[in-house]
């Protein structure tokens, strides 16, 4: 290991082999078989994102299957680690999870006493371990790391009052994201309720019928430079300060709806509260005056993308097709007293998703320094302090 970056005296590297308990590295169920709705719930590649398992969308095995694959049903506190496809995406299996196994694709990691969980998370998510986990993975098919090259990734091992208040530092971060994560997708779900419950309410007769097109701008997304995607969302780049001057051509004012037009996820929806950046695979949908945009955007929610779409290869929307939609819009008074209710919601949960973004920042910067000892600690807790 004598090729990796220094440390400070009283660190070292060790390998990830020598940090876990025996055996305590291993992948899970090879062929789940058919969705058994009483099965048991596994945790695949595309529940893990951005350090968090998303539990809603669970594939289910039945209990003969996951029963032979023992060593990797969860107690809580492993780690996990994909293995293929999305290498390197990391996460901490909770204690509400016990029971649950993994797939294949994914890695259950057991750390020995000698160091934490939350310190596996936040190195194996650092550059110099995500560099090694890509320089190593295999992508004869599709990009896969095996176990023995995860046993042996170098790992920076401090003396135990600095892991665990580094460890804190960075957990405290993500902790306040996924609180904002939490915030945001309840008001989304409160908004979406509202929504249903006010036109539930509506008589046909007391309706609007008219053309989608009537309602909204349609504005095509160009071509923006891949330096300026954000990793927040794959559809929009929200301005700041810094680059928005650079890229005002690229630029739509909000408060708008950015619709994905090509791809897998075509017809999917984001709601953008500030000005934004999109891109040529999207649109911004803005609302004609007169149009409640917050209306406007839970009123594209009810509608059935699926007529819309088209091609097999790469798939795409047909924007005219989708335009010709006729929607019933709710009357006047009733767009006032929703209108205000959902912008109240709006602005709450794009506040939450404001923070979060920044945050993550944050995280991400101070990631590399802490866990190389370049930046010591009461540095990082007074940049957290006045962040939060």
């Amino acid at each position: 290991m004598s090729e990796l970056p220094a440390l400070p005296q009283d660190w070292g590297y060790e390998e990830l082999e020598d940090l876990i308990e025996p055996g305590g590295v291993s992948y899970g169920i090879v062929q789940p078989g058919q969705r058994d709705p009483f099965g048991i719930p596994i945790v695949r590649v595309n529940n893990l994102r951005q350090g968090r398992i998303m539990t809603d969308d669970a594939f289910r095995v039945s209990t003969s299957i996951e029963s032979r694959y023992s060593r990797t049903r969860l107690c809580g506190g492993e780690v996990l680690l994909t293995l293929v496809g999305s290498v390197g995406e990391v996460a901490i299996v909770p204690k509400e999870m016990a029971g649950w196994n993994v797939a294949r694709a994914i890695a259950v990691i057991r750390p020995h006493e000698r160091t934490s969980s939350q310190w596996l998370k936040q190195w194996l998510r650092s550059p110099l371990a995500q560099r090694y986990m890509h320089m190593w993975q295999t992508t004869t098919v599709q990009a896969t790391l095996n176990l023995r090259d995860v046993r042996r990734l170098p790992v920076a091992v401090p003396p135990k009052f600095e892991e665990r208040a580094i460890a804190e530092v960075l957990g405290a971060l993500d902790d306040k994201i996924e609180c904002n994560q939490s915030i945001f997708a309840m008001t989304e779900g409160l908004a979406i309720t509202l929504f249903a419950d006010a036109a539930k309410r509506l008589e046909d007769s007391e309706g609007d019928p008219r053309p989608l097109s009537d309602l909204v701008d349609h504005l095509p997304g160009k071509y923006l430079p891949r330096e300026q995607y954000s990793k927040g969302g794959p559809y929009a780049v929200y301005g700041s300060n810094s680059v928005m001057g650079s890229y005002s051509e690229y630029l739509y004012e909000g408060p708008i709806t950015v619709m994905a037009r090509i791809g897998s996820n075509c017809g999917a929806l984001m709601w953008s509260e500030g000005s934004a950046w999109v891109n040529n695979n999207a649109s911004a949908l803005s609302a004609k005056p007169g149009v409640d945009p917050w209306v406007l955007h839970r009123l594209l929610q009810t509608i059935d993308m699926d007529p819309h779409r088209a091609g097999s290869g790469q798939p795409f929307l047909r924007v005219d097709s989708l335009l010709s939609t006729i929607v019933t819009v709710p009357p006047l008074r009733h767009r006032s007293l929703v209108g205000g209710k959902l912008r109240a919601l709006a602005g709450r949960g794009e506040g939450a998703s404001v923070e979060s973004r920044r945050l993550a920042d944050l995280r991400d910067a101070l990631l590399p320094p802490l866990l190389s000892g370049e930046l010591r600690v009461r540095d990082a807790e007074a940049l957290v302090e006045r962040a939060m």
